[in-house]
């Protein structure tokens, strides 16, 4: 038996597809909340309420669907061109690495240039990082899938290197975690009568880019054991 893609598909199936997808998901769950002797009704009630019941909520969860709609996507450019990356973690990683760095607040940056140099600045770094499997791949054509997966790993304890290094805080104790300093961009207050410089946060600078900026370092390296402040 053999897959193969469709010459076209419907207007119609290409709606439906998704939705299909994602009831067939929510019923298959069903049957394990079931099993554990809870309300299917209040459980998908409190997962409705608690990613879109309120603004705060709607706000944490793009916060945390947003790096991945990106990664997401990057991975989808990779697998257009036939080229099998299974290291969008790493790549991710090295994006959050590269905005903590820009974004301490340490570097002189104008406030209004702030917000495209983290953005830009964590795409090369992620960039960067598949360039090397990718040139293995055309030189010596070692599999891809290989050479990704196992950079995710090298991402990794890179991180967790800095979270014990560099970027550790020093007045931390228990779980490494970085330094408050770390991680906190400073650009111009949006909100109606507050004055000043603020963190780099997306409740108070609305906008994909901003959320892509902001919540890639806030989540992957807290994540990774790091304290986004």
């Amino acid at each position: 038996m053999r897959l193969e893609p469709r010459s076209e598909v419907s207007p119609v199936r290409f709606i439906l597809a998704p939705v299909a997808a994602v009831i067939a998901s929510l019923l298959l769950c069903s049957g394990l909340i079931l099993w554990s002797g809870a309300s299917v009704f209040e459980a998908y009630w409190m997962m409705l309420t608690g990613s879109i019941g309120s603004s705060f909520a709607l706000a944490e969860t793009l916060s945390r669907a947003t790096p991945l709609i990106f990664t997401g996507l990057a991975a989808a450019v990779a697998f257009r061109a036939r080229f099998w990356n299974i290291g969008a973690e790493g790549q991710l990683y090295a994006g959050a690495l590269m905005l903590t760095f820009l974004g301490t607040g340490e570097i002189n940056i104008h406030e209004g240039l702030l917000p495209p140099i983290l953005f830009f600045g964590s795409f090369a770094a992620g960039s960067l990082w598949l360039f090397l499997p990718s040139l293995i791949k055309i030189r010596f054509q070692v599999d891809e899938v290989v050479t990704t997966l196992l950079l995710n790993f090298v991402m990794l304890l890179l991180v967790s290197l800095l979270l014990e290094g560099p970027l550790k805080d020093p007045m931390g104790t228990g779980l490494a975690s970085g330094s408050a300093g770390f991680g906190i961009g400073r650009i111009a207050q949006t909100r109606p009568g507050t004055q000043g410089p603020c963190r780099f946060d997306h409740r108070r600078h609305p906008g994909t880019l901003d959320l892509a900026a902001s919540d890639t370092d806030h989540s992957r390296l807290r994540n990774a054991g790091g304290r986004a402040e």
